[in-house]
C-alpha cells in the first residue's frame, strides 16, 4: 500500500508536458485527405460558431473545445508536491513500490493504476534518479499504444475524429535534424535502461514515429 507523505502547497502550476520543438507539418499530398481534411474542418468550424452566441465576440481565454489528453506527465520537480493523475497540489501519498509517483487519493491512485501498474517496475528500476519527463511521455506513449490506444479516436466534430496514427509522424524532418535525432537517441537510451528487455520496447525507427507524434 502506498506510504502517507506530507508536502507543502506551491502556487505554481506547471502540468502540461512541453516536448522539444518539432518542424510545422508538411502540406498534405493526397488529394482525398485533402478533401476529407477540408471537410471535417468546416464542420469544426461550422460546429464552433454554434456554440458561441449571436453577436458576441471570442475573447482570449474562451473555451472553444474540450478534449481529454491522449497521454499526459506531471513534471519530475513537481512530483512530490502534486498528484500523478489530477495533478492537484496538496497532501500527496507515494507508491510504495516504485517509490516515485506520487497520488493525492486512494481513488486518483486506483485510476492511474491502469497504466502506472505497467510503468511501475519500470520507474523503480532507475530510482532514486529522476526520469526525464520526456522520456517518461514516451513510456506512457508506448504502454497505452500496447493497450490499444492507437484505435481510440478523438472526435472534433460529431462525425469527423482522428487517432495518433492519422497525426503526422515529422520522421524525415527529425533523421535530417542533428539535434533532434541526438536529443532522440538519448531518450531512447533512458527507455531502454528503465524499460530493460521488455517486449513492448519499440525500435528506433518505430519510437521515431512516435516522438514525432507528441
Amino acid at each position: 500500500m502506498p506510504t502517507f507523505l506530507r508536502t507543502q502547497e506551491f502556487d505554481k502550476l506547471l502540468v502540461a508536458f512541453r516536448s522539444a520543438e518539432l518542424p510545422a507539418p508538411n502540406a498534405l499530398k493526397a488529394t482525398s485527405d485533402i478533401q476529407r481534411t477540408g471537410k471535417c474542418n468546416k464542420q469544426a468550424n461550422s460546429s464552433m460558431k454554434q456554440n458561441v452566441p449571436n453577436g458576441k465576440a471570442i475573447k482570449r481565454g474562451d473555451r472553444l473545445l474540450t478534449e481529454k489528453p491522449f497521454a499526459f506527465v506531471l513534471q519530475a520537480r513537481y512530483r512530490k508536491e502534486r498528484c500523478d493523475n489530477c495533478l492537484q497540489s496538496c497532501k500527496v501519498l507515494k507508491c510504495a513500490n516504485c517509490q516515485y509517483v506520487y497520488y493525492c487519493s486512494r481513488d486518483c491512485q486506483m485510476q492511474g493504476w491502469v497504466l502506472h501498474k505497467i510503468e511501475c517496475p519500470f520507474l523503480k528500476r532507475i530510482y532514486p534518479r529522476n526520469v526525464p519527463d520526456a522520456a517518461r511521455m514516451l513510456c506512457k506513449l508506448i504502454i497505452k499504444l500496447d493497450k490499444g490506444g492507437d484505435l481510440v479516436r478523438g472526435y472534433y466534430t460529431e462525425t469527423c475524429s482522428r487517432r495518433f496514427r492519422d497525426m503526422m509522424s515529422h520522421y524525415a524532418e527529425i533523421k535530417n535534424d542533428a539535434r533532434r535525432l541526438e536529443h532522440l537517441e538519448s531518450l531512447y537510451g533512458v527507455l531502454q535502461e528503465m524499460m530493460g528487455d521488455s517486449v513492448i520496447v519499440p525500435n528506433l525507427t518505430e519510437l521515431t514515429s512516435i516522438y514525432g507524434r507528441v
